[in-house]
């Protein structure tokens, strides 16, 4: 294929010899002429490993070159992969000048052609592509996206220091589209790299990669906060780490990363807090466990608000142990939830057959034995997810506003549907 990369950056320079490598006829745009001229002479405009041996091969072999000139670059191509910085404003929020006027100077080339995919690798937020790209190439093209040419978003997972290696053996290839066909050709420029491959709307291609960073800078906060205090108390950490490490089914697994309500039970409430505790009576702070413990507190506080926009005199609460399949009330925060919606004089409907409360207890009046006694309720909150639940719901009338916990899916394409995080 004939590619145009914007950008001789980190990601637009590794993507672009990476793609001549694989066999592309490749044109990297940019406006600093000394990468262009650095480029062009088969040398790596900053170093990374491996990649003026790709840059320096690709040249020879005239797959690669670089120009200032975009109108050029964009008619000697069919798919144009922008790859320009999204750097921070002083408020934190992402500036997009860059992209833009890129995006500008593409749509006004893109006059008069045909079928050209445009595809952002650049880290843009969720939705982005779709209202801001799209109107940019729009405007500046005077034609339709999805009808004169396509869009498309397939972040990248570079990191410096071993970019050349995470292209061409990464975790993972996805494209964000809104037709399979544009997505397919996308894929098709990483033919012959062995990887997961995954097609999805631009909205969960963007969002993703932010997830991924996100979640390795709150690993490094982690491992850091973790080993400070693991060091107070005499302890390797590292020693530690390589065995919680062995566990990959659930420490490195899937295990409690599905976006949900909050957590609770015996354990990580009471383990949070002492190791919190600990930590500060060594006169460690602990901001990373201090957010844990507020963000899970917060997470039963949006239940609550979300509840409370159907303004109900009563709700019927599906579950009340701190998980499914047990009956464990400790620091259950469906118990949390129930004492708040009852503080508010708001009438209950419990329903949870292997609770047992004590009579003491506020909540004892309105546990409920057959969940169809939920059906007279304003509003139904589905905090388990079990068979009777599921066949509760279904059999539920399509206007009863459900507010879901768990994210049952027979629920979801109900116009009074909410889900908590989804």
């Amino acid at each position: 294929m004939k590619i145009s990369v914007f950008g001789i950056g980190y990601v637009g320079a590794v993507s672009a010899a990476c793609l001549a490598e694989s066999g592309h006829n490749v044109t990297a745009v940019d406006i600093d002429q000394h990468k262009i001229d650095t480029l062009n002479a088969g040398k790596t405009p900053f170093y990374e490993p491996d990649l003026e041996h790709l840059i320096s091969q690709n040249v020879k072999r005239q797959r690669l070159r670089a120009t200032n000139d975009c109108k050029e670059a964009v008619l000697a191509s069919d798919l144009s992969l922008i790859c320009v910085g999204t750097p921070s404003n002083d408020d934190g929020a992402l500036d997009l000048r860059y992209i833009e006027a890129v995006c500008a100077q593409i749509g006004e080339a893109l006059q008069g052609t045909s079928d050209h995919i445009v595809v952002i690798r650049s880290t843009v937020l969720p939705g982005t592509l779709d209202t801001v790209i799209r109107p940019v190439l729009e405007k500046a093209s005077g034609q339709i996206a999805g009808q004169d040419f396509f869009i498309a978003n397939n972040p990248e997972f570079l990191r410096e220091g071993c970019a050349v290696a995470d292209y061409q053996k990464p975790t993972m290839i996805v494209v964000g589209a809104h037709g399979e066909d544009t997505a397919n050709k996308i894929l098709s420029l990483y033919d012959g790299i062995e990887a997961p491959k995954t097609i999805c709307n631009p909205s969960t291609a963007e969002g993703l990669k932010y997830v991924s960073n996100a979640w390795r800078a709150n690993k490094v906060s982690f491992a850091n906060e973790v080993g400070n205090i693991l060091q107070a108390h005499g302890v390797d950490s590292h020693a530690v780490m390589d065995i919680f490490f062995s566990d990959t089914q659930i420490n490195l697994g899937k295990s409690f990363l599905t976006p949900g309500f909050a957590f609770g039970g015996s354990c990580l409430p009471k383990d949070v807090r002492a190791i919190k505790h600990s930590a500060n009576d060594k006169g460690l702070s602990t901001p990373l466990f201090n957010s844990i413990l507020e963000a899970n507190t917060q997470q039963i506080d949006r239940a609550m608000e979300m509840i409370e926009t159907h303004s109900p005199k009563s709700v019927g609460l599906i579950g009340l142990s701190f998980k499914a399949g047990t009956d464990d009330l400790r620091e259950s925060p469906l118990m949390a939830l129930a004492h708040k919606l009852n503080a508010r004089g708001i009438t209950l409907s419990i329903y949870d057959p292997l609770v047992k409360i004590r009579n003491d207890d506020k909540l004892s009046p309105h546990m409920v034995q057959d969940i169809d006694a939920l059906n007279t309720t304003d509003v139904i909150v589905v905090g388990h997810k079990t068979e009777d639940a599921l066949k509760f719901i279904q059999d539920l009338g399509n206007d009863k506003p459900i507010i879901d916990l768990v994210r049952i899916a027979e629920a979801e394409t109900r116009s009074s549907y909410a889900g908590i995080c989804w």
